[in-house]
């Protein structure tokens, strides 16, 4: 096996069960190939059967694997390499075969086979900033899904998803996942779907409501130690705080414990109607904080963003009103809630800005305009001596 390898055996940091050995097997073709991967498994089959005179006796099976259920066939073929000897070298991909349960068909899969860490460091920079970091987030819903799918995607090393709702159908026109988790638990759904899809972020879950009270006496003996404790140690060992939870009582709690433990705090939420959104960041020390922001809002004196006041709702069945929007807007909202995130975690690879506060608009006078996103600062407040008043 003479050549270029273009990767080296490598473990997923986790996997679903143990590893199956399967039998493979490897021909060398010419390029160019045709795109359908059944198609270069065709042509694959027809150049093992042509070589299989020659083979040995014990190798004779070898033109058989492709009826077994799974089936792995490595092409060879001479490739541009910018690090091989004089450019080129072997190039290397695999044909995964499987039958396909009740039918006569076979599914083909092509794997290149890159080293799947480096080359997703080599095309998002940042990630080998984020591989040591570790995100609570709390709010999984019409924000926080595709938030956190995002932050697992861009690399980061741990990811703590916390929240206590459930995905019903009517969440699928703004949730990141469709049919297949209804009924679960979100903080589960998602906690699967990373695992299986980005095993590079350790994700973690916690089925909590942060911000609430438990005045149940039942509720509370269920309890398995003291919440809040194990929120204040999540925060304590994380280094960020991402909340999309939509609830004040939430931020109000998670802003103070991050503001007294020393910890950066994302808040971000849309509006009514999705007409806008909002994307605070509150770093360590800085002159303003949380109260400061409800403070201007309150007095006027920093911008709200837009709200459609008819854009709610109350569906048939539920007792509550929820806001109207689809995750084509709402996702401006998480996308800047992960660019924020991001930045504050790797302020020298990726460009954080210099804003305080983010203030996105839908619309204007009623009508659908671009995404517009103004940058404030949260000066203080003459209310609020930041921190001390928070107590």
């Amino acid at each position: 096996m003479s050549g270029t390898w273009m990767a080296k055996p490598f473990d997923l940091p986790k996997r679903a069960g143990p590893w199956k050995n399967v039998i493979g097997r490897w021909i060398r073709l010419e390029p160019p190939f045709p795109e359908a991967p059944e198609e270069i498994l065709a042509a694959a089959e027809k150049a093992i059967e042509r070589q299989s005179a020659l083979f040995p006796a014990h190798l004779k099976k070898l033109g058989s694997i492709a009826d077994d259920d799974l089936s792995i066939t490595a092409v060879v073929f001479q490739e541009e390499l910018s690090y091989g000897p004089d450019n080129k070298g072997n190039g290397w991909f695999f044909l995964v075969s499987r039958h396909v349960p009740g039918s006569r068909r076979r599914q083909v899969s092509l794997v290149r086979g890159y080293r799947l860490s480096s080359d997703m460091l080599s095309r998002l920079p940042v990630a080998s900033a984020l591989k040591s970091k570790k995100v609570v987030l709390v709010g999984c819903g019409a924000i926080g899904s595709f938030a956190a799918v995002e932050l697992a995607r861009s690399g980061v090393g741990q990811l703590t998803i916390i929240d206590f709702d459930l995905v019903e159908p009517g969440n699928t026109v703004r949730w990141a996942l469709g049919r297949s988790v209804w009924g679960l638990p979100k903080t589960t759904a998602l906690h699967d779907f990373l695992y299986h899809n980005y095993p590079w972020t350790n994700v973690g879950r916690g089925h909590a409501k942060v911000g609430s009270a438990i005045s149940n006496v039942d509720d509370v003996r269920k309890l398995e130690g003291n919440p809040m404790r194990w929120l204040r140690a999540l925060i304590e060992d994380a280094d960020i705080v991402v909340d999309t939870s939509a609830s004040t009582e939430c931020q109000g709690a998670l802003a103070y414990m991050c503001r007294s433990i020393g910890k950066p705090y994302v808040l971000g939420h849309a509006t009514e109607g999705a007409a806008g959104g909002v994307v605070a960041r509150f770093k360590p020390g800085a002159p303003g904080c949380y109260v400061c922001l409800q403070q201007h809002w309150s007095g006027k004196t920093l911008p709200l963003p837009t709200i459609d006041s008819s854009g709610t709702i109350v569906p048939t069945g539920c007792n509550a009103p929820t806001f109207t929007g689809g995750a084509f807007d709402l996702q401006e909202v998480s996308m800047e809630v992960v660019r924020s995130t991001i930045g504050l975690l790797a302020p020298d690879v990726y460009d954080s800005g210099d804003w305080h506060l983010s203030i996105l608009d839908l619309t204007e006078n009623g009508r659908r305009i671009l995404p517009r996103w103004k940058a404030e600062t949260i000066a203080p407040h003459s209310s609020c001596s930041c921190g001390a008043s928070q107590g």
